[in-house]
């Protein structure tokens, strides 16, 4: 019986709650749209037939008066079926308007009947966001994790505005823990808000909606003990796939679930980050501090988990500096990123064809600026030219991997016909078979083992459903660049390194550490290949063969998820929370407006369109894993969405009613039934075609996230 119990509970919390949650949302959505237009029809005198909510054959309902009250089949709108006015039978020359039909109204009243669904979506989320305001909701907080290289917000110089800061001689640059306060430029989201900046969302907006040449001045507020410092820092948009500042998210230190992804990460869900060799974490920027100390031997690191503290040993990653940049053919670059931009490159396959890859500029030692493809830089560890085998980190749920059988710690032998590939070869080789079944062999253990995989193509992408790691465990070679120093002294790809000038390795963080010790000496490295043993002179190791500065440690993985840093925004009383909720409201309306703009524009990509299948699994997704007032908030922006999608000016929408009662108040007259039954059946056309594309679109989404 318990068992059933707790069946019959994780149903409701994972489907029942979430699914009723949805219907009573969109439900409550579509009825304070629908009632607008039914009580200023009613005011003006217009007869009712029928209020419905949802399409097709009538379920159930209740005849009062004149006016059928009735749920239909189809649960994907609603509407209110005046005397009159047709929106999906053609209308007749000659036919007489009765006096209580829609027709037989002034342009007025048509006009206010039109626009009062849109105007009680736009109430209905006011009221949701007042109510959001007075319980108050957790936001992305503004302060900022980090910067991407070569990204605007990377590039920024801090303009400190307190004569102490600059006799401190502080960083003028952007800093992981700088809080942004103050946004002003030319953007909706500023203007009703004042520019005042309350969380990272507002942010990301102002980016989204804005053009490629549009320049803001951002207040920066940086505390440094117990002072705070003032600075302005002017920033502006890039391009990629959307507009974009290149500002990182703030974390918490507290551990977030890896969502339909397996891992085999000693950490779980909920576990806050105590302490690490006994140096106590406050912060996530207590972690750079602890990340520069790092020698590469394994680290004790305390969680609290449950009231509890449980001590977890891990042992840190090998990565480059971020000042070190390795092209793939070789060559290293030191220096900094200095700028980011697109660059046509001419297809493989076809001389006359480009195609705008991004590229970083980067300026090296000496002053000189190389542009390099970004594709062309490895994020590989390299040293001496030699690379470790891939190993995977992390498995997506119903993937093709985890079909086939593969496991989080599974080293990478062979895919397709290459043995320990790269990376770069990896993904080329997922593209090349993509939809064919092809072999992998992994090391499990001290076991081989072998298995089919099917990568597959879900819209632009080779899905394989893999995180890869590198096998710094095993100091086993999986590439050697040729031309390198490994190279030319004769080490093969394959060969396991088992000691340097004599001291033993047994992992390439030894590899490191046995290098750095002997830096400026005459190096030798023996390694095992297959049944012999070799042992290849290096050499002085002088700085153009090895810099233990080119490296760094990390004492956190790719499979460590941590959770946002958040801020609760709570207003203290009904009146603040009226005006909180007024420009939310405000902010969304203009906010959507302007999205529609950028995508008109070409400024952001179609793929963040979403159909009623898309809206209602994130609504779903949202009740099942937030708080009931985020999914309150959710049902405000669909509510701010239906009110603009709904007005535009599209045949068939509240919008293109709108329009065409407007000619018709020019004109004197309106327009011919012809006319107005062919602009109503383009209308039906566009919108069909408009449902099916982003319906489509859901529903790859879907099934991209489920492989």
């Amino acid at each position: 019986m318990e068992a059933f119990m707790d069946v019959l509970a994780s149903v409701w919390v994972v489907w029942l709650m979430p699914v009723f949650l949805l219907l009573v949302g969109f439900g409550a959505v579509i009825f304070f749209h629908e009632l607008g237009h039914f009580l200023v029809a009613k005011l003006v005198g217009i007869k009712i037939e029928r209020f419905a909510i949802g399409f097709g054959p009538r379920v159930l309902g209740l005849k009062l008066g004149e006016t059928d009250y009735c749920i239909c089949a189809l649960p994907l709108g609603g509407y209110v079926k005046m005397l009159g006015q047709e929106d999906f039978k053609p209308l007749e020359e000659g036919q007489q308007a009765d006096p209580r039909s829609y027709n037989a109204k002034s342009v007025g009243a048509r006009f206010a009947v039109i626009s009062a669904g849109v105007i009680m979506n736009v109430i209905m989320a006011g009221v949701l966001f007042v109510v959001v305001g007075l319980v108050g909701k957790d936001f992305p907080t503004s302060v900022i994790g980090g910067t991407s290289a070569g990204m605007p917000a990377n590039l920024a110089k801090i303009q400190w505005q307190d004569q102490q800061a600059k006799q401190a001689n502080l960083k003028d640059t952007l800093q992981p823990g700088d809080r942004i306060t103050k946004i002003q430029g030319d953007s909706v989201i500023l203007w009703v808000t004042g520019g005042k900046i309350t969380n990272l969302s507002e942010v990301m907006m102002t980016s989204l909606l804005s053009s490629p040449n549009d320049m803001f001045e951002f207040t920066i507020q940086r505390q440094v003990g117990d002072k705070s410092h003032i600075g302005k820092a002017d920033i502006g948009v890039f391009q990629g796939k959307t507009l974009m500042f290149g500002i990182q998210q703030a974390h918490d230190i507290v551990f977030n679930e890896a969502k339909d992804i397996i891992t085999d990460s000693p950490f779980k869900k909920n576990d806050r980050l105590i302490s690490a060799d006994g140096a106590k974490i406050k912060d996530f920027l207590s972690l750079n501090q602890i990340d520069r100390e790092l020698t590469g031997k394994p680290v004790k690191v305390v969680v609290e988990r449950e009231d509890e503290n449980v001590e977890v040993e891990i042992t840190p990653t090998l990565r480059h500096a971020d000042n070190v940049f390795w092209l793939k053919d070789g060559p290293k670059l030191k220096g900094k990123v200095v700028g980011i931009f697109k660059k046509d490159v001419k297809q493989e396959d076809d001389s006359t064809e480009t195609v705008k890859k991004i590229a970083f500029s980067i300026e090296i030692a000496d002053g000189t600026i190389k542009d390099v493809l970004k594709d062309d830089l490895i994020s590989a560890l390299r040293i001496l030219g030699m690379e470790p085998r891939l190993k995977i980190s992390s498995v997506i749920e119903k993937s093709p991997a985890n079909k086939a059988g593969l496991l989080p710690g599974d080293i990478i032998l062979l895919y397709g016909d290459r043995s320990t590939p790269t990376l770069r070869q990896f993904f080329e080789i997922s593209e090349n078979v993509e939809d064919k079944k092809t072999n992998i062999i992994v090391l499990r253990g001290n076991q081989q083992k072998s298995f089919g995989i099917t990568p597959t193509k879900h819209g632009k992408d080779v899905i394989v459903g893999i995180s890869n790691t590198l096998d710094f465990e095993h100091p086993v070679l999986g590439y050697i660049q040729e031309g390198s120093v490994a190279d030319e002294a004769g080490i093969k790809k394959g060969a396991t390194i088992t000691a340097i000038n004599g001291i033993e390795v047994n992992s390439w963080i030894d590899i490191y550490n046995a290098l750095t010790s002997q830096a400026g000496k005459e190096v030798s490295i023996e390694y095992q290949l297959g049944i012999r043993t070799e042992t290849a002179s290096l050499g002085v190791l002088d700085s153009s063969k090895f810099e233990p500065t080119d490296y760094s440690f990390s004492l956190f993985s790719d499979n460590a998820f941590f959770k946002p840093l958040m801020v609760k925004i709570v207003q203290p009383n009904a009146l603040a929370a009226l005006k909180w909720g007024g420009k939310e409201t405000i902010k969304l309306v203009l906010g959507t407006y302007a999205s529609l703009r950028s995508l008109i524009s070409g400024y952001a990509s179609t793929d963040t369109l979403m159909g009623p299948v898309g809206i209602a699994g994130t609504a779903i997704t949202v009740g099942r894993e937030r708080p009931l007032i985020d999914f309150v908030y959710f049902m405000g922006l669909i509510s701010v969405a239906l009110a603009v999608f709904n007005f535009l000016p599209l045949p068939v929408f509240d919008g293109g009613h709108a329009v065409l009662l407007i000619i018709e108040k020019i004109r004197g007259k309106p327009l011919s039934v012809k006319l107005l039954n062919i602009i109503q059946a383009i209308g039906l056309g566009l919108i069909l075609i408009l449902v099916v594309l982003v319906t489509w679109q859901d529903i790859a989404r879907i099934i991209k996230g489920l492989w």
